[in-house]
């Protein structure tokens, strides 16, 4: 069994789960699962006896409910209410009712999730470690020699400024007990220049009585537009996060729809409100530099603001970045796939690239809804005449120009 804690997920999950506890508990939606980097080879790769492992992964899910002890802690974390807490000490998954698992021409490996939103929400990261932790090829695996031939120099390279570093890897992590390895080492590193603040794994936040990071994801900005006009899609979702947390856990993610758009709908009260954003996709420098300019067009000044970087990070990458803009605005970098799997070794028996598996929400209330990110390769949407219209109108809207 390769989940064993319901708890075994990330924190964003648990936010924007009790966003749809209070405001949308009666919304339906339906996600799917997609391999980026598999075009044309995902029958080889996912084959019916890999595909049966990830279905019998994935029933063993309805075995899990949140232990007392687990509740305990969630109720300790003050962002989280008693009444959502109290609905999760009863809550379980139902892959059965709402998760379909089958081969398909083309696409080899296919999971639809689809059912009330309330009820659908946890499963995304679970099924996304599941396939990868079955597809993990490596055997004698010595985690110590991985991390010191692939992490570990690039700690000893920072030489200048102070970097605030969080984990985000449970999706895409080569095991449980490499990613659990890997947080010790962190732990251990954490100095003067490298500062370790925390990880999006809520099961490990409270192993290792470290921080749990996180606020929102796409999808939550993405379900507005199956409730609103998708052009009022990013406002609503904005507002009413702003409704639920009263200016905790303040940082917007930027990349649901091209960034001028984001800016758009972003300027006025909302920059005010929210503590930062986060950046997801396309060029991080760019990104910056257009943050900064816009923080202080609107009157605000940007070291008070925050950017979380979290686009395929790797400690060399957010280094560069923080030297760059060091005391320009304050920075935080979420690295995932980099320091939980084994990206970047030169071992020739560890070259076991991870694969850009995701799970993304493609409806709301049975209505087409779509990620339009600054990285094409990144864009989802099952339904090709909405993204066209989608990104026709954001293109040609006159109130984006």
């Amino acid at each position: 069994m390769i989940i064993k804690s319901l708890l075994d997920n990330d924190f964003y999950k648990f936010t924007m789960m009790q966003a749809v506890y209070h405001k949308f508990n009666d919304v339906i939606v339906k996600y799917k699962f997609k391999c980026r980097n598999l075009v044309g080879e995902e029958d080889k790769y996912f084959n019916e006896i890999f595909i049966e492992q990830v279905s019998r992964e994935i029933s063993n899910l309805d075995l899990l409910y949140f232990e007392e002890d687990e509740i305990k802690y969630l109720n300790n974390i003050p962002f989280l209410k008693e009444d959502f807490v109290d609905f999760l000490s009863t809550f379980r998954l139902n892959s059965k009712k709402y998760v379909k698992v089958f081969k398909s021409e083309g696409e080899g490996l296919n999971i639809e999730i689809q059912g009330p939103w309330i009820n659908t929400i946890l499963f995304e990261v679970p099924i996304l470690s599941i396939v990868q932790q079955l597809g993990s090829e490596c055997v004698d695996v010595d985690y110590g020699e991985i991390f010191d031939c692939t992490v570990l120099p690039q700690l000893t390279e920072l030489k200048s400024n102070v970097m605030n570093v969080a984990e985000f890897g449970t999706r895409r992590r080569y095991s449980y007990e490499y990613h659990k390895y890997v947080l010790e080492r962190l732990i251990g590193y954490n100095g003067d220049l490298f500062n370790f603040i925390g990880t999006s794994n809520v099961l490990f936040s409270k192993q290792f009585k470290i921080k749990a990071i996180g606020t929102m994801a796409h999808e939550f900005i993405q379900a507005m537009q199956g409730l609103t006009h998708p052009i009022l899609s990013q406002k609503m979702a904005f507002d009413s996060w702003c409704k639920e947390y009263h200016g905790s856990l303040g940082i917007a993610l930027s990349d649901t729809f091209p960034l001028k758009n984001f800016l758009f709908d972003f300027s006025g009260d909302y920059s005010r409100l929210y503590d930062g954003v986060r950046h997801d996709s396309g060029d991080p420098f760019t990104f910056a530099e257009k943050m900064i300019s816009f923080y202080e067009k609107n009157e605000i000044d940007p070291k008070t603001k925050t950017i979380v970087f979290s686009d395929s990070l790797d400690i060399r990458r957010a280094s560069e970045i923080n030297d760059k803009f060091y005391g320009k605005i304050k920075m935080s970098f979420g690295i995932g796939t980099f320091l939980t799997n084994f990206r970047g070794s030169d071992i020739m028996k560890y070259r076991n690239l991870p694969k850009q598996n995701v799970i993304k929400l493609v409806e709301c209330n049975y209505l087409p809804v779509a990620k339009i990110s600054n990285n094409l390769s990144k864009t989802m949407c099952e339904d090709e005449y909405y993204l066209r219209w989608l990104w026709e109108t954001l293109n040609n809207n006159d109130k984006f120009q």
